[in-house]
C-alpha cells in the first residue's frame, strides 16, 4: 500500500457447467495519486433459450481503506467481497445489478514454467521496470456453489474458472485478449493475447499464447497426461505477418480446427 503510481488486479472467471451463463469477477486496488482507491468489476454473459447472449458489466469502486490483503495465504478483501485461492464471496450492488453468493474454487492448474520460461510472459517476464505484468495462476479449475444474480440463483457447481493478474504502473494501451477451457477434449484450456509492451526506450508489439490438456481426445497428437503450454514475443515489424499463422498454427497442432473456433467463438463468451 506504500507503492506509488501502482495497480494490480486480478480476474476470476467463472462458467456454468451447461456453459450458459459466464460471470468474472477483477478485484483491484489502484495506488494512483490523487485518486487512490479500490474496485471490483463485474462481467456478467447470459446465453437465452434463443442463442441470444446478454452482457452487463459494472464498476464498483470503494475507498482505499476497505481493501485488505495478505499474501500467505492469498486473500483479499475488498468491502463485505472475499477473494483468495479456494474462495469467491460477493457482495455486489449497483445500480445495474446486485449479485451475492459463494464459490468453492478446485485444484489450481497452472502453467507450466523453467529458467527460460519463468511465467506467461515467457523471457519478458525478467525485463526490470516494465509497466505491465502478466501472470496466469490457474489456467482451470473446477467450481462448486452458486450466485444470486438480480433474485435469480445461478448454479455453478461442476462449471469451470480461470485465474490471471496484472500488475504494474499502467495497462497496456492496446491489446486483445481471449481464453477458453471448452473444447471437444474437456481438459484443455488455452489462453491467447497480443499486446502493445513499452519497454524503456522502445515498444514491443507481441502475443503470448499458452494451452494445456492432461487427457487424451482424438484432437490431440500428443500423449496422455503431458501438460503443455508456450509463450512468444515479437517485434513489430513481424508482427501482422506472423499473429494469425503462429497462433492458429499451434492450436491445429493439438486439436480439430472446427472444434477450436466453435469453442472460442461460440461456447465461450469471453
Amino acid at each position: 500500500m506504500d507503492k506509488k503510481h501502482y495497480f494490480e488486479g486480478w480476474y476470476y472467471k467463472q462458467v456454468t457447467a451447461d456453459e450458459q451463463t459466464a460471470i468474472s469477477f477483477i478485484p483491484a486496488v489502484s495506488l494512483i495519486d490523487g485518486d487512490k482507491h479500490s474496485f471490483i468489476q463485474y462481467i456478467f454473459v447470459q446465453t437465452t433459450e434463443t442463442g441470444e447472449k446478454s452482457a452487463h458489466t459494472g464498476y464498483v469502486r470503494y475507498p482505499i481503506d476497505q481493501f485488505h490483503y495478505q499474501q500467505e495465504p492469498f486473500v483479499m478483501q475488498i468491502g463485505e467481497s472475499v477473494f483468495s485461492e479456494q474462495l469467491v464471496s460477493v457482495q455486489l450492488h449497483d445500480e445495474k445489478m446486485t449479485i451475492s453468493g459463494k464459490l468453492g474454487l478446485g485444484d489450481f492448474h497452472p502453467i507450466q514454467t523453467s529458467l527460460l520460461q519463468p511465467s506467461i510472459m515467457g523471457f519478458v517476464g525478467y525485463i526490470p521496470r516494465m509497466e505491465c505484468y502478466h501472470g496466469v495462476i490457474s489456467m482451470t479449475h473446477t467450481l462448486q456453489g452458486s450466485l444470486s444474480i438480480d433474485g435469480q440463483e445461478v448454479d455453478f457447481t461442476g462449471g469451470k474458472g480461470y485465474l490471471e493478474k496484472d500488475w504494474g504502473t499502467s495497462f497496456p494501451q492496446k491489446y486483445i485478449w481471449l481464453q477458453s477451457n471448452h473444447f471437444e477434449n474437456p481438459t484443455a484450456s488455452f489462453f491467447f493475447s497480443v499486446v502493445d509492451v513499452p519497454v524503456h526506450i522502445t515498444t514491443l508489439e507481441g502475443f503470448t499464447s499458452g494451452y494445456r490438456t492432461n487427457a487424451p481426445a482424438k484432437c490431440l497428437k500428443e500423449p496422455a497426461n503431458r501438460p503443455e503450454w508456450k509463450s512468444w514475443i515479437m517485434l513489430k515489424s513481424n508482427m501482422q505477418s506472423q499473429l494469425l499463422y503462429r497462433a492458429w498454427k499451434s492450436l491445429s497442432t493439438y486439436c480439430n480446427r472446427d472444434s477450436i473456433s466453435h469453442s472460442i467463438h461460440s461456447q465461450n463468451p469471453f
